[in-house]
């Protein structure tokens, strides 16, 4: 601390210095001044705070994945979205596959080659849990290429939509028993416009 009152970082390093028979002769230290470095990785851990903190709100989670070495990080609530233990590590892209609903994995293989070759795209998949329940994400990637065209990274996000899968679920039931209705039904919004009409309404 300076007489100011302000606070500075500084790195000491000694080191002995030796005579010809290997004694002690004296000792050095070189002393750096490292605030602005420490106030970078403090500011660095306040904004990487913010961003889980924000992402863990609306249930989006983070993935880089290198796709030369197949290595991959992933925000620290990734793992929750998958229904994992805290602190598992992002999966290589064939235990990634082993996370997804059976009846999906193939349309998602598709749509990752999409994204590779046109450079970015999304995707909806269904995922199970290891307790057995059944959840939906939304999965967007963006690809980055070397100098010679080659993809050598594919960035992304993945959010829970299974609130909105849920619902849309139940509307489509809800549609179908109307179908089945024999009366005519009609549904109208505040514009008077027809939202939808049932087999009834169309014999009329």
């Amino acid at each position: 601390m300076r007489p100011d009152g302000s606070i500075r970082w500084i790195w000491n390093r000694g080191f002995a210095v030796y005579d010809d028979q290997g004694k002690v002769n004296y000792y050095g230290g070189i002393s750096e001044d490292i605030t602005e470095r420490k106030l970078a990785e403090e500011s660095l851990q306040e904004s990487e705070a913010r961003l889980s903190l924000a992402t863990e709100a609306v249930q989006i989670g983070i993935w880089d994945r290198n796709l030369i070495a197949n290595t991959c990080i992933w925000s620290a609530n990734m793992e929750l979205l998958y229904g994992l233990p805290s602190n598992t590590l992002c999966p290589t892209f064939e235990d990634y596959f082993n996370l997804i609903h059976p009846a999906d994995r193939e349309s998602v293989a598709a749509s990752i080659a999409r994204m590779i070759e046109e450079g970015k795209g999304s995707t909806e998949y269904r995922i199970v849990w290891p307790d057995g329940s059944l959840h939906w994400l939304n999965c967007k990637g963006q690809v980055y290429y070397n100098e010679i065209g080659q993809p050598i990274r594919l960035i992304g996000t993945n959010r829970d939509i299974t609130e909105r899968k849920l619902a849309e679920q139940k509307i489509s039931e809800q549609a179908a028993l109307l179908d089945i209705a024999t009366d005519a039904i009609l549904v109208r919004d505040f514009q008077s416009q027809i939202l939808f009409w049932n087999q009834g309404a169309e014999r009329m």
